[in-house]
């Protein structure tokens, strides 16, 4: 049976690092792992109709009124949202721990997500695809903005402007980078941002 003061998983290691605990009442690594307490403690087995579906990409929430929300981001094109203050019974599987935790999920390419990028206060996220698209996403309703296609390869990697967050960098298997400026719209309506 589960303590009821028990911390959620995600929150006990927060609270570990965040406290400043001396490293001698920090507990061996190794009580982290799956097989410390139970066949899933901690660990969440990213699935889509009962299929593994390989993370590719994580990212927290940046503002931190929502730091607890983590995307992840999966091979099959799809971004999910984890609450990681949700207690992961140590009986639990890494399934069960997914189906506790998950907020929402949804497919946001029909290929694979390899990074992503959060703006505007966490209200925008940026996906980058195997399908050479970057998409602009509303996190709150779901629903993709615009799409940015020049990268003739996957788009890998996107990084934001730390001090500007609408200049955004996104890099490619074909050899190249590109400067976006989300403040400019183009004419075609599935296009979105300008090149720099």
């Amino acid at each position: 049976m589960q303590s009821s003061n028990h911390l959620p998983f995600f929150q006990e290691l927060r609270t570990r690092e965040l406290n400043g605990f001396r490293v001698q009442k920090r507990p061996y690594l190794g009580n982290l792992s799956s097989d410390s307490g139970g066949p899933g403690t901690g660990v969440v087995m990213i699935e889509h109709d009962g299929h593994p579906s390989p993370p590719l990409a994580v990212s927290f929430c940046k503002m931190s009124r929502n730091s607890h929300f983590l995307a992840v981001l999966d091979e099959d094109g799809y971004i999910s949202f984890y609450d990681t203050r949700s207690k992961l019974p140590s009986f639990a599987s890494c399934r069960q721990n997914a189906d506790e935790a998950r907020v929402c999920d949804w497919v946001a390419h029909h290929n694979a997500i390899f990074n992503v990028c959060r703006t505007k206060d966490d209200t925008q996220i940026l996906t980058a695809s195997g399908d050479q698209t970057i998409q602009v996403w509303d996190a709150e309703k779901k629903i993709c903005i615009g799409v940015m296609m020049e990268h003739k390869g996957s788009v890998k990697s996107l990084c934001s402007h730390p001090s500007n967050p609408d200049l955004v960098v996104s890099g490619s298997r074909d050899g190249s980078f590109a400067l976006w400026d989300l403040r400019c719209k183009s004419s075609s309506k599935s296009r979105f941002g300008e090149l720099c």
